[in-house]
Order: C-alpha cells, then sequence, then structure tokens
C-alpha cells in the first residue's frame, strides 16, 4: 500500500509505501545511500559511519568476535531501516509542508495510525501569502541542510572506500604505466 503525499507549495505528488521498506533492510546499510535519495540525510551519515566502520574492521584484520559484532550490529541497523523507514520518509516529508493528498480516506488514516502522527498532521492548509513565503523560506533552509548532510555523506562515503581499498592500491592506480627498456 502506497499513501500518496502532496507539496503544498508546488502541487508535486509523492508516493510513500506503508509498512516495511525492502529496499531500506536491504541496502540502506550500504553506505546508507538509500538514505541520501530519501532526503533523509542524517540518518544516512549515521548508516554510512556503521556500515562503513564494520567494513574497515573486517578489512583490516579484526578478530572473528569483533567481526561477529560488528555483522549484528549491520543486521541490526538494516531491520530498523526496514521497520521504520518508510514511516521516518513520511514524516520528514510532511514536516517538510507536504501533506496527505486524499486527508479523509481509510489509508491515511491507517497511515497516521503506522506513522504515530495525531487527527491535525498532514492535513492540508490555506496559508496567508505571508505565510507561504515563511514556509518556502524555511523548506529552502531545510533542503539546503540536506544538501549539505548529503555532500558530508558523499565525502564520508568516498573516505571510507578510499581507507578500504588502501593507498597502495590507489597509488598503483594513478602510477605512469612502466616504460619498456
Amino acid at each position: 500500500m502506497q499513501i500518496a503525499l502532496r507539496n503544498g507549495l508546488t502541487g508535486q505528488i509523492k508516493l510513500i509505501k506503508l509498512g516495511w521498506s525492502w529496499t531500506l533492510f536491504l541496502f540502506g546499510s550500504l553506505y546508507g545511500i538509500p538514505l541520501f535519495i530519501r532526503r533523509v540525510p542524517d540518518l544516512g551519515i549515521t548508516a554510512a559511519i556503521i556500515s562503513g566502520a564494520a567494513m574497515l574492521l573486517h578489512d583490516y584484520g579484526a578478530q572473528p568476535l569483533t567481526d561477529l559484532i560488528a555483522g549484528v550490529i549491520v543486521l541490526g541497523l538494516a531491520t530498523w531501516l526496514g521497520s521504520n523507514g518508510n514511516r521516518l520518509t513520511g514524516v520528514r516529508y510532511l514536516e517538510r509542508g507536504w501533506f496527505f493528498a486524499e486527508p479523509d480516506s481509510e489509508l491515511t488514516k491507517m497511515a497516521r495510525g503506522a506513522w504515530k502522527l495525531d487527527d491535525t498532521a498532514g492535513v492540508p492548509r490555506t496559508l496567508s501569502p505571508e505565510d507561504q513565503t515563511r514556509a518556502m523560506v524555511a523548506n529552502a533552509a531545510a533542503s539546503q541542510r540536506d544538501n549539505v548532510l548529503t555532500a558530508v555523506g558523499v565525502v564520508l562515503i568516498i573516505a571510507i572506500l578510499v581507507a578500504a581499498i588502501g593507498s597502495d592500491a590507489i597509488t598503483a592506480f594513478f602510477a605512469p604505466p612502466d616504460q619498456p627498456s
């Protein structure tokens, strides 16, 4: 089941699934990339740090028990993201000025219950021109914050991958080819 959310300023429609997210369960711990795509970069950075630390522990010869603990933590993260990811995504959109496209439907009531929202959350309201301006400024600021966090996440992911590959491999990649004698 999917719930339709409408942007209060542009009218754009976004469909958010209710319940379990297979995408986040299977790929959310892959450096948090799906979380950045869903515009939840703070969780994306957290997932990137956890999965990167687990990968680096494994790559740099962690003890089997440490490897097991890191694997259990990553599996726990994946399970938590799978069960909570769609709710977090939906709530994030509602916080950013989106509302339920059909506020009185049964599906919306189900979403409010699943996402732990009260009956007034996500209800469209008429905004005065001043409130529209404030909402646009707040959305722009939130979007800018998300963009900065996404950029930080990309840099973090690159740093983790560089650390995992190792400096020897990078040096060999960029070294000029051997000249035949």
